[in-house]
């Protein structure tokens, strides 16, 4: 959500090559700017919204 990809563009290109493996977030960042836990969950739920917009079927 807060940094510069396109997680709809990424979710549409996944859906059109029609992939059905992992996609993983990483939250790295300075943990006293900006809790990683947090911003992991964030990320995780961008993605998952992003997929969803793009109707690919989420397993976990």
């Amino acid at each position: 959500g807060d940094g510069f990809i396109d997680f709809a563009g990424f979710a549409k290109i996944l859906a059109e090559i029609q992939y059905s493996g992992w996609v993983v977030v990483e939250a790295e960042q300075d943990p006293e700017k900006a809790n990683p836990l947090e911003y992991s969950r964030m990320g995780c739920e961008h993605l998952r919204k992003a997929l969803q917009g793009a109707s690919i079927t989420i397993d976990h």
